[in-house]
This record gives structure tokens, C-alpha cells and sequence, in this order.
């Protein structure tokens, strides 16, 4: 067990080509110690751009030394996508990085910080930040949790996390999908939305 720890961190793109430049120079910026096993998987979520050829011209160009590879998953929908990723990923902690995320440079180091440190944690959170100007929304405190953004205080009583750049423990969820447990919901379909992933 201990030579599986470590952190995958997951990208699953569906027609992400636009979004993936930046998301990969973030990731590719990341500051983990050379004692952190990781890597990072994209996952092709039956795109029908080209996401995968942008991916793959970008992470060269960085001339990165973490571990990167592009898997697929044919079936459309977040859920499948992340499925497949979590039978994939090589190591315990998996991080789920939206295709438009910017993760701060000490992310993945404090994700494996946080989650070797306290066996008990089983989804770790993140913190939002919102980068374009803020809506002036009259109740913006309200609604600022349903846009992911912002800390997460509440995720413990109510018993739910951003799925964007959150973290899960592998043999966790293994064992849920063991036990017959699946999602609600697919999350992101193609072009639809549902929420709940």
C-alpha cells in the first residue's frame, strides 16, 4: 500500500481544447517535493475537437518531468469519465481538476499534506477563487457555494464538496462501486449540465 501513495490528478475534457492550455501550464507549475509520487491523467471524454492534440502539443512544449498520459473513456458524461480515471490512476489520492481550473503552485503537495496526515478524511475540498470580476448580485453571499466559490466550512455538516479540484481516497470509492453505490446523476453529458457529480 505504501508505494501507492501518492496523488493522480485527473483532468476529464469533453471538447476542452479552448480551456486546456492554461489549466496544463498551471499544473505543469506545480511545486511538489521530489518525495510526492504523481501524476497526471487527461481523460478523453468522447471529445469531438481537438482537445487531445492541443494537450499533448502543450505538455511537450512545457518539457515537464511529472508523468503525463491521456486516457479514454467513449461513454459521454463526467461520471464515466472519472470512473475510468479512478480505475486507472496509479495512486491513492485522486484530485480532480476541472478542465478550466488554475491550481495554485502548492496544491498538489498540500492535497497530499492534508490527506496522509488524517486516514479518516475520505473527500477533501478545495477553495474556490473567482478570477473575472464578481457578479453584483444583491444576494451573492447566498449563492456563492452553488458557484463554487470560496471555502468550503460548511462541507462537513452538510455532507458535500465542490467537485473541482476535490479529492477523493481511491480505495474509498473502490470499495463504494464494490458495495453496488452509483452516482445520481452523470454530471457534465456533451453539452448538458446536471449537477451532482
Amino acid at each position: 500500500m505504501k508505494d501507492d501513495i501518492g496523488v493522480s490528478l485527473v483532468i476529464c475534457c469533453f471538447n476542452s481544447a479552448k480551456r486546456i492550455s492554461t489549466t496544463l501550464k498551471f499544473i505543469a507549475a506545480q511545486q511538489v517535493p521530489n518525495y510526492i509520487n504523481w501524476e497526471i491523467i487527461l481523460v478523453n471524454n468522447a471529445c469531438t475537437d481537438n482537445t487531445v492534440e492541443v494537450a499533448s502539443i502543450v505538455w511537450n512544449s512545457l518539457k515537464s518531468s511529472y508523468c503525463f498520459r491521456i486516457i479514454e473513456e467513449m461513454q459521454p458524461g463526467l461520471s464515466f469519465a472519472r470512473k475510468t480515471a479512478i480505475e486507472e490512476a496509479k495512486f491513492e489520492y485522486i484530485l480532480f481538476c476541472d478542465d478550466d481550473n488554475w491550481l495554485h503552485p502548492e496544491y498538489v503537495h498540500n492535497v497530499h499534506t492534508i490527506m496522509s496526515s488524517d486516514s479518516s478524511i475520505a473527500v477533501l475540498g478545495g477553495c474556490g477563487i473567482f478570477e473575472p470580476e464578481k457578479p453584483s448580485w444583491k444576494h451573492s453571499a447566498f449563492f456563492k457555494k452553488h458557484y463554487v466559490n470560496g471555502e468550503q466550512h460548511w462541507a462537513e455538516s452538510e455532507h458535500w464538496v465542490y467537485g473541482a479540484s476535490a479529492t477523493i481516497r481511491k480505495t474509498i470509492i473502490q470499495d463504494l462501486y464494490k458495495k453496488g453505490w452509483t452516482q445520481i446523476t452523470t454530471g457534465r453529458m456533451k453539452n448538458k449540465l446536471s449537477a451532482g457529480e
